[in-house]
């Protein structure tokens, strides 16, 4: 009964304890805390901690700094500038087949052995505390494609991958760039016979990395082929951010709570096992909500899929599936929140995306969080939401030390009022008490339709001449690998491309096109 005193704070997460004070001197009996007396003044929280009635009069001081997030940009003001417009694409036919849904579910997906012994040898995370009550009902339904079908084909895991990033794309507002190619993810990504089954974390990492081009440079046709099967100049290529480590958010055992706390953020690949009594597959199901009464699913029927919402009333999750337009509820199908804990294993091994852009357009600025508490970004809006965007739509609470990309655009170039180019701003809010605004100019500017005429434009290293020794040197300055500078020319002004006066991506992929010239 010597006593304590504890300090919580209330964090995104909820209430989390973060100190236990105990006297070097206490003795048995004093019951330490028995009197507590706090004062706030400004960032320094002060305690006096009593001893119990009875006891010889003791009292212990504390003070500590509150903890407190504290906002950081990476650019206060980000140009924009519009590359010479894209070459066309290659057309191809698209010759895929529906084929037997069957068996593409039984060989779809089976969770690799490193990540079925890393969950093995570690439980869940703990589901986080909810500090406020979630909403009875969320629907992410509204940016979908269209649905598709994976035909006899057993490529689930692409097509969940595809069906997650057109979602971000469509809440992006990214225009013309909805139809992603399911079959670059199933002969480019590195996935040894991705008709017999893959990994949807191959594909996240994939689009991450190279980028997924659309379905009209890369037709599906429902069976591995050779990577060279796309068209030889892509009419963009759509890159994600940030997505979820190769291992999952958890593993095959989650709980409701688990799902529907990461859907706040947006969709989410999960896996899940197939019934195979009939009541599912082919014309098995054909809507409602379903609920498995059976006792036992193989593993081979494993299957991945898109969770867009759930609904507390009628206790079910939303999902998108791969089977086409004409199974379920038009290609969808509700689950029953059993579901999670039954045979069928609902939602194991979620993975989410975020920060979807298109290669080579816009600007990243970074947010981090050098306090030491969460940094929590309440809204982001655009000022000229006509033209001028951003990714994601929202951000998750950054942890101390941490930091989110989020990536500038502009989502119509058409809609900017002439060619000398267009302001605007972004402003992001924020919990940090010190600058809970902060802004983002930013410049939009047509190319010139005349690049050689200006031809300092892209020479960084001044050897009057544009080649790829100034592409070379852009990249190295990009990666990291030059500091310093050395070998550029001291006239930075007028090689800079956009005039942010800094080499960046658009110095090098200008002089990449000097070059090629």
């Amino acid at each position: 009964d010597s006593g304590a005193a504890y300090i919580f704070e209330k964090k995104a997460s909820g209430w989390e304890q973060v100190e236990m004070l105990t006297p070097t001197d206490g003795r048995t009996g004093d019951r330490l805390g028995w009197r507590v007396a706090a004062d706030e003044d400004g960032a320094a929280g002060r305690f006096m901690i009593g001893v119990r009635d009875g006891s010889p009069v003791a009292a212990y001081g504390h003070s500590r700094t509150a903890n407190v997030p504290q906002i950081d940009i990476s650019h206060s003001s980000v140009t924009l500038y519009k590359l010479a417009p894209p070459p066309g694409i290659e057309e191809r036919s698209d010759d895929g087949q529906d084929g037997d849904i069957a068996h593409a579910v039984a060989s779809g997906i089976v969770p690799p052995e490193a990540v079925r012994k890393y969950w093995a040898e570690r439980v869940n995370p703990p589901s986080k505390p909810i500090a406020d009550a979630l909403p009875s009902a969320v629907d992410w339904s509204q940016y979908d494609s269209p649905v598709k079908s994976q035909g006899g084909c057993g490529s689930c895991w692409a097509f969940a991958t595809t069906a997650l990033v057109e979602n971000l794309i469509n809440q992006a507002g990214i225009s013309d760039a909805d139809d992603l190619s399911e079959q670059s993810l199933l002969s480019c990504s590195g996935v040894e016979d991705g008709c017999d089954g893959g990994w949807y974390f191959d594909a996240l990492r994939y689009v991450n990395q190279n980028g997924v081009s659309s379905e009209a440079c890369h037709p599906y046709i429902a069976r591995d082929s050779g990577c060279e099967d796309r068209c030889e100049k892509p009419d963009y290529l759509i890159k994600i951010g940030e997505h979820t480590p190769a291992m999952g958010l958890w593993g095959k055992d989650p709980t409701v709570d688990d799902i529907k706390l990461a859907l706040q953020n947006g969709p989410l690949i999960v896996y899940m096992l197939v019934p195979d009594d009939g009541t599912f597959e082919g014309n098995g199901y054909k809507g409602g909500i379903y609920d498995f009464q059976g006792d036992y699913i193989s593993d081979r029927q494993g299957h991945a899929v898109l969770v867009v919402g759930y609904n507390d009333l009628q206790k079910y999750f939303k999902v998108k599936n791969s089977w086409g337009d004409g199974w379920g509820e038009n290609g969808y199908f509700r689950i029953a929140y059993n579901d999670v804990t039954d045979e069928t294993r609902f939602g194991g091994y979620a993975a989410s995306a975020s920060g979807v852009y298109v290669d080579g357009v816009g600007e990243f600025v970074a947010i981090g969080n050098s306090g030491n508490a969460d940094l929590i970004v309440s809204d982001i809006k655009s000022n000229q939401p006509g033209w001028l965007a951003f990714s994601p739509s929202r951000l998750s609470p950054i942890s101390p030390g941490g930091q989110k990309s989020l990536n500038i655009y502009v989502s119509d170039w058409n809609a900017l009022n002439n060619s000398t180019g267009n302001t605007g701003e972004i402003t992001i809010y924020s919990n940090d008490p010190q600058r809970p605004v902060v802004s983002i100019s930013v410049r939009a500017e047509y190319a010139r339709d005349h690049p050689d005429e200006d031809p300092d434009k892209g020479n960084l290293n001044y050897d009057e001449v544009v080649d790829l020794k100034d592409v070379i040197l852009a990249l190295k300055i990009l990666s990291g690998i030059q500091v310093g500078y050395p070998g550029l020319r001291p006239d930075l002004e007028a090689a800079d491309v956009n005039g942010n006066n800094r080499i960046d991506l658009v110095e090098a992929v200008y002089a990449l096109s000097r070059a090629a010239r």
